[in-house]
């Protein structure tokens, strides 16, 4: 990771874009504020 320990990164496909940051932490993965697993329906 960067100096300040966080990592960003942009992803593009047509008009569509995503982005991700990744920071020291606990380990919980979240999307649009929601645990990844109900987001995505695990």
């Amino acid at each position: 990771m960067t100096d300040n320990n966080i990592l960003a990164a942009t992803g593009r496909r047509k008009t569509s874009v995503a982005q991700v940051r990744l920071i020291p932490g606990a380990g919980k993965f979240t999307v649009n504020a929601k645990p990844a697993d109900v987001f995505f329906g695990g």
